[in-house]
């Protein structure tokens, strides 16, 4: 394996991408366990370094609505945008609602075994598809 192509954790390889420091308390969240980072006014990321050294990969949405009412049409447009661009979804990414904020996420996971270039490549699509995806959605709402 050359130097680029070394494993190492996912998460590591995210930052070293990002030229950040793993070590800069002021991108870790509230809880010390998720690195936040702000790309752009509200669109933020927080990568999550799970015990299998996996890395999880989070984009927020939006912020659900208080009534169940809200919620679940907040839902159904976010299916029913996700199944129109399914094809063009990051692989094994999926949508989910984060119980520690109430958000609608687009989440993917990028597995340990993989290279530091595939790790970062998967990120970078992860990336701009959420970009993508939360425009669009917020447009609709």
């Amino acid at each position: 394996m050359t130097a680029s192509t070394q494993l190492k954790s996912p998460l590591r390889a995210i930052l070293e991408f990002l030229e950040l420091d793993a070590d800069d308390k002021a991108l870790l969240n509230a809880n010390q366990d998720a690195y936040r980072i702000t790309f752009e006014h509200h669109f933020v990321i927080e990568l999550v370094e799970l015990p299998d050294q996996a890395c999880r990969v989070s984009a927020r949405i939006c912020l659900m609505g208080k009534s169940l009412s809200a919620q679940e049409n907040q839902l159904l447009k976010a299916m029913q945008l996700y199944c129109e661009v399914q094809t063009e979804a990051p692989e094994g990414s999926s949508l989910s609602v984060s119980d520690h904020d109430g958000c609608l996420r687009h989440v993917i996971e990028i597995d340990p075994s993989e290279t530091a270039e595939r790790c970062t490549g998967q990120f970078q699509n992860f990336l701009n598809f959420s970009f993508v995806f939360k425009k669009t959605f917020l447009e609709k709402s």
